[in-house]
């Protein structure tokens, strides 16, 4: 019989290091980042995070307003974190600045996330990925990542859809064909500290594809699994579509790189607060009435000069 988790875990450990990247359009949302994931029960029930907020190279106005948000919730949340640390590098983007904050992660670490600034994580966040971690590695060592998928919300945090991650394939991604035909690991992913430690991109222009350091992160033979459910807030921006960048929608509504509103017609979009209230059985019905984000057809591979919205 495979040992509880409760019996597999050392709850005095520093067993989860949470490395928050953050860029200047990100500063409107990350109180929220931060606070999701001070109210993840992981924390009451697992184990402990030391939380990183890494920042690339914010000056003037926005490094005051980071400073003092981040000074904030280290006094709001004294005692939740095992450490809550603010790290400011000279701007490089995020792969250079996970290289720079590699020397300050505690040797006791067990599992890394790279948590984006601007989405929300469900309260169940960490410990699902951490459970679905722990045991799909108690049978398959080689399993070094474990990542789920998401709901869709805007940027005042609405719901307007459900992101589905797709199936990595480690074959297709590495394959030498066209970027359209190559899959991806999700940025909000749990992977094992080692493996993170010992990745390295070899792409190191600033902010150049940062799926390709988690297919460094996975070695010769590590593999990728994902968890059921949806169990963090994606959120899309209208002048820059997170994590379909360069994916055009159909609707001008949202901007010439906005994203398509797959909420179903006659249903009131909640809030992500409110999503987090609503019966699992409503969250399903609502689910079941709209189509995955994978499968909406959006045109891919900005910019197209002439397309009608690049026009």
């Amino acid at each position: 019989m495979m040992p509880t988790l409760d019996e597999r875990v050392n709850k005095d450990e520093c067993l989860v290091t949470v490395i928050m990247p953050h860029w200047e359009k990100s500063l409107p949302y990350i109180e929220e980042a931060i606070d999701s994931i001070a109210a993840q029960t992981f924390l009451d029930r697992v184990g402990s995070v030391d939380l990183k907020v890494v920042d690339d190279g914010s000056s003037g106005h926005e490094y005051k307003m980071l400073r003092r948000i981040v000074a904030q919730h280290q006094e709001t949340h004294r005692g939740r974190f095992a450490n809550f640390t603010h790290h400011s590098f000279t701007r490089g983007g995020k792969n250079i600045n996970l290289e720079r904050i590699k020397p300050h992660i505690d040797e006791r670490s067990r599992y890394i996330l790279v948590a984006d600034s601007d989405d929300v994580f469900a309260p169940q966040f960490l410990t699902v990925l951490f459970e679905h971690l722990e045991q799909q590695r108690a049978t398959d060592p080689n399993v070094v990542v474990s990542y789920c998928n998401s709901l869709l919300i805007d940027e005042h945090g609405f719901c307007c859809g459900a992101g589905t991650a797709p199936n990595f394939d480690r074959a297709t991604y590495l394959r030498e064909t066209d970027t359209e035909e190559s899959n991806y690991i999700p940025g909000n992913a749990l992977r094992v500290t080692k493996r993170f430690m010992d990745g390295k991109p070899k792409d190191f222009e600033p902010n150049r594809d940062k799926h390709k350091r988690f297919v460094a992160e996975l070695g010769e033979d590590g593999i990728a699994s994902r968890a059921d459910g949806r169990h963090f807030f994606y959120r899309q921006h209208a002048d820059q579509m997170s994590g379909h960048m360069d994916q055009l929608a159909e609707d001008p509504r949202y901007g010439p790189c906005g994203f398509f509103d797959q909420w179903p017609q006659g249903e009131r979009k909640p809030h992500w607060r409110e999503w987090l209230a609503l019966q699992r059985e409503e969250q399903t019905r609502l689910l079941s009435l709209m189509p995955n984000a994978d499968t909406m057809g959006w045109q891919r591979y900005r910019p197209r000069p002439n397309h009608p919205l690049n026009a």
